[in-house]
């Protein structure tokens, strides 16, 4: 190998060793904040502290214990991870991560809170309506646009990029495609990897995902609410759909499989790159469909997505896109000095509207949805998205 190679290598593997920290570390950052929060209050005045209710100090043991639960999936997501690595038992990741002198900034909290919240939206019942809201919206229109049928079940190959935490392609592959989710995020696609492949049995897991919530609380129940996830396992939805073709009288033929698959990395990188075994580098178009969800506003510039997306689909081939346009990297909020944050465009949707012609889509649909993101239906504020919901081909010529 190569220095460069080397340099690489290693910054990909401190990468995810910081993952894994940040994420074995969950519980760690709770008692910070928690240590926070009690500092204030021992610095109030003692006639305004008396006026405090005893729930307001009992609160703090049981938000701490909670934590212990989420610490525990969190901890179950890294271990499965580790498993998947190698059988070496020299391995260096493992040995990296004993390492209690290593320091994980508390800024990465709001990551292990994301991987939480995205559990919760795309696992749990109790976000069935939301997911509706988008999945739902989604999987009917490409039900309209690429009929599938008991004989016609996994001929048709759908790429979601941004998947998150795996959800939406397990629905599109239980629909009757083949379908590959990507995911750029290692804490999402170390989720995304245990909800997928590591959780066997339905509701094994409770989690508290606004525990930690500390603004338009209605009351400290609300954030000591937990959720059972998953409502239903990856493995139980694609066996309930080849259950009900094979009762229509059709017997799949395993040899189509993979209906479901994974590809991690950059998505511009993964599918158009000649070096990667994923890309159409040849020149070849192999996907019918493209379906993004709530993914658009992550590229520093959005007309790479585009470009991406129009060299991959087939002619004839659909793009269903549904989200808003909360571009990513306007502003350093890590202090990361990613370079990304020096690229960032920002365009409005009539401007990508002209783009996404330009390039010689046709259009098929559009509509304006209302759409729920992440959210405690107990909560004082509600994130509502007025997201751009649209359908276009790539022309047959």
């Amino acid at each position: 190998k190569s220095k460069m190679q080397e340099d690489e290598e290693k910054l990909e593997r401190d990468h995810w060793t910081a993952v894994m920290q940040s994420l074995l570390r969950y519980q760690d950052f709770v008692a910070v904040e928690l240590s926070r929060r009690q500092s204030h209050i021992n610095r109030l005045p003692l006639k305004i502290a008396d006026r405090l209710p005893a729930i307001t100090f009992e609160k703090m043991n049981a938000i701490f214990n909670a934590a212990a639960a989420n610490q525990e999936l969190l901890c179950a997501m890294v271990q499965f991870y580790r498993l998947s690595l190698s059988t070496d038992p020299q391995d260096v990741l493992e040995r990296e991560l004993s390492d209690k002198a290593a320091v994980i900034p508390p800024s990465q909290q709001h990551r292990n809170q994301a991987v939480l919240h995205s559990i919760h939206r795309e696992w749990s019942s109790e976000a069935a309506s939301e997911r509706a809201m988008s999945f739902g919206v989604i999987i009917s229109e490409l039900l309209v646009r690429l009929p599938v049928t008991p004989t016609t079940s996994y001929t048709h190959k759908v790429l979601v990029p941004g998947c998150g935490t795996g959800r939406l392609p397990v629905e599109i592959a239980a629909a009757g495609y083949c379908c590959e989710g990507n995911e750029f995020s290692a804490f999402m696609v170390t989720a995304c990897n245990f909800m997928l492949n590591g959780v066997t049995e339905k509701e094994s897991y409770q989690i508290f995902p606004w525990v930690e919530s500390i603004s338009n609380v209605a009351s400290v129940a609300d954030t000591l609410r937990g959720v059972l996830v998953p409502d239903i396992t990856a493995v139980e939805m694609l066996s309930n759909y080849e259950s009900s073709i094979m009762a229509a009288g059709h017997q799949p033929d395993h040899n189509e499989y993979p209906k479901l698959s994974m590809a991690t990395g950059d998505f511009v990188d993964v599918y158009t790159s000649p070096n990667n075994h994923h890309s159409n580098g040849d020149g070849i178009a192999v996907w019918d469909a493209v379906v993004t969800c709530f993914f658009l506003d992550t590229a520093p510039v959005v007309i790479e997505y585009i470009e991406a997306i129009w060299s991959i689909l087939k002619p004839g081939g659909v793009w269903i896109n549904l989200g808003p346009l909360l571009y990513h990297w306007v502003a350093d909020s890590d202090a990361s000095s990613d370079e990304r944050y020096s690229r960032s465009i920002e365009l409005s949707y009539e401007e990508l509207k002209l783009i996404i012609i330009n390039f010689g889509f046709e259009y098929l649909n559009e509509e304006w949805k209302e759409c729920k993101y992440t959210c405690s239906e107990a909560s004082m504020m509600w994130t509502m998205y007025r997201a751009v919901f649209f359908t276009v081909r790539k022309p047959l010529v």
